[in-house]
């Protein structure tokens, strides 16, 4: 810590570097923890870990500085602009697998930013010119035959490891030596002794030290290519994987299709079937809870788990030798393509924060579904990606994340080509985050196909969508609030015989707005109470803040200065609505502030 720290005083970079498991993340976040003070404007940790998509790279650190931007510019743009005069750490976890774009946004953060320091993890260093490196060694231990090994760093991992698996564990003189045997056998890497400890339910130390000899003298015979490091540790989780009952190895390679972390109804719905019963799928996931396999998470009113980054690609390892991994992938694909129709269906309801919640904890997950639909490369799975998307215009806005929904349509909309419904809908979702974004020009073009589109499908939410989305790109742009209101009222009838409640209620909310501007007020007055009452009615809160903001504009402009300032007469209080926690107040709220 002293070493960093030093370092970071007078290095723009310094990159932690050192084999799978020493420890470089926990290092990295502790000397973020005790340097908070010296970085005013923040020290923000971004997990790269879970991201295979060098495109969203910027994106993702964007998400992770919480920065809110409508704009249709780049994300490293952004970036810039945010941190050219802050003094900010940005830590960023797990560099090793896109090394060459790490390296080069580093690198333009650094020439743009004079202020930024980034202290980065990796198994190698990024290569950039002011990078300085720090290899994280593994835990000490003193040379067999010399000190007591007792207030080593190696033997005190173990022993709190062991005391959490074993309560009344200690390190005795009858056990001293078996357990410095371990440590030593596992080259004192920290991960290596967590999941040895954990292996003390069912083993004694020295049964533990004898069995982890057996092993590494079998792996000695593996490539001799590889680190002994990286040999010694990927033999303890052979072991590890070899002690799991066949039905625990099959789930632990099953959930290594989660980023992110998954909870107990993802795992049942993804990993149950094929020799596992979804009624054993929580003894299974609690026995590799016990292994220190998986990592329990206490989050508020649920749990959720995690793999460690290592023990996850061990795990999808396995998964492609057993060939199944793109079964899993696709099971993964279609759980998170209905969680996205769920969310659409609830959000307009007194559930919206939990949803809000919840799909910003399977973030992760959602861009890896996406990102599968793009990797098998044909029509139908770009097209079963499209509705992952296109369900979600309200997370997507109240998340500040526009950039990435339209990075996805693009790719899938290009990848699916064939005329369907989805694609329609597509187009027209796509259309409407450009305008947000006002990108007009794009949104025009994106627009005009998926119209036409709509229409010669004759499908019902393809049509309706084109029509609200035709409203906004009149409205917005200034163009003609009479035809916007005219195409608002036509998405209006089609959203009301589908029963859809959310777009019904964002359709009257828009058509009024679009009379508001025409001054036909009385018409507007209507359209704005007939549009809280359907909030009220169902529990909204997102759409309910932005429709009394502007119904309280137009009160005003009609002389009731009074009930302008407060909301609307049945209302007064109802403008403070509680937002997702960590969100900012710079959102315009759902297109309705762009007036």
């Amino acid at each position: 810590m002293a070493d960093v720290r030093r370092l970071l005083s007078g290095s723009r970079m310094v990159t932690l570097t050192g084999v799978g498991g020493v420890g470089k993340t926990r290092l990295a976040i502790r000397v973020g923890t005790t340097l908070r003070r010296a970085f005013p404007d923040g020290v923000w940790l971004v997990e790269l870990a879970d991201l295979r998509s060098p495109e969203s790279l910027a994106a993702v650190v964007c998400e992770a500085l919480q920065i809110r931007d409508r704009s249709a510019r780049p994300a490293l743009e952004l970036l810039i602009d945010r941190l050219r005069d802050k003094q900010t750490l940005l830590i960023l976890d797990n560099c090793e697998h896109l090394p060459a774009d790490c390296a080069v946004m580093c690198d333009a953060l650094l020439r743009s930013a004079p202020g930024l320091r980034i202290l980065a993890t990796s198994r190698k260093s990024l290569g950039i010119d002011s990078e300085q490196i720090v290899e994280v060694p593994p835990l000490t231990l003193p040379n067999a035959g010399t000190a007591r090994a007792d207030g080593s760093d190696a033997v005190q991992l173990f022993a709190e490891r062991a005391q959490a698996a074993m309560p009344g564990f200690a390190v005795t003189d009858a056990n001293r030596e078996a357990v410095e045997g371990i440590c030593r056998r596992l080259d004192c890497l920290p991960l290596g002794i967590e999941l040895a400890a954990a292996h003390l339910r069912g083993l004694s130390v020295r049964q533990l030290l004898s069995r982890l000899d057996d092993r590494f003298r079998l792996s000695a015979f593996g490539s001799r290519a590889v680190l002994p490091r990286h040999q010694t540790l990927r033999a303890l989780i052979d072991w590890s994987y070899a002690l799991c009952t066949d039905a625990e190895r099959a789930l632990w390679a099953r959930v290594s299709v989660f980023a992110g972390g998954l909870d107990l109804e993802a795992a049942e719905q993804v990993c149950a079937g094929d020799g596992i019963a979804r009624a054993d799928v929580l003894d299974l996931v609690a026995g590799l809870v016990d292994q220190s396999i998986l990592i329990r998470e206490e989050h508020p009113g649920h749990v959720r788990y995690r793999l460690l980054e290592t023990i996850r690609q061990y795990g999808r390892e396995r998964l492609t030798e057993s060939g199944t991994e793109t079964d899993f992938l696709r099971r993964h694909r279609d759980y998170f393509q209905d969680l996205a129709v769920r969310g659409e269906q609830e959000w307009f309801g007194p559930d919206q924060l939990a949803w809000f919640t919840r799909l910003r904890a399977e973030h992760g997950n959602i861009r890896a579904a996406l990102e599968f639909c793009l990797w098998e490369r044909s029509d139908a799975a770009a097209r079963a990606g499209i509705p992952i998307v296109t369900s979600l215009p309200s997370y997507w806005l109240a998340s500040g994340l526009l950039h990435e929904p339209r990075r996805w349509l693009d790719g899938l909309l290009a990848a699916a080509s064939a005329p369907t419904p989805e694609r329609a809908i597509g187009l027209c979702v796509n259309a409407w985050l450009a305008i947000v974004q006002s990108d007009l020009t794009k949104a025009d073009e994106l627009l005009a196909q998926g119209r036409v589109l709509a229409d010669r499908l004759g499908d019902p939410m393809a049509t309706a969508h084109a029509a609200f989305v035709s409203g906004h790109a009149m409205l917005l742009s200034g163009r003609d609030p009479g035809q916007a209101a005219a195409f608002f009222a036509g998405a209006l009838d089609r959203y009301r015989s589908l029963g859809h409640r959310e777009f019904t209620a964002k359709a009257l909310c828009f058509q009024a707005l679009s009379l508001s501007l025409l001054r036909r007020s009385d018409q507007a007055a209507a359209l704005f109470e007939e549009s809280q009452r359907m909030c009220e009615a169902h529990g909204d809160s997102w759409l309910m803040a932005s429709l009394l903001a502007v119904y309280g504009v137009e009160l005003w402009r009609q002389g009731d200065m009074s009930q302008g300032r407060r909301g609307t007469p049945e209302h007064p209080a109802q403008t403070a609505v509680q937002r997702p926690a960590g969100h900012r107040h710079q959102h315009r709220g759902p297109g309705v502030g762009r007036r």
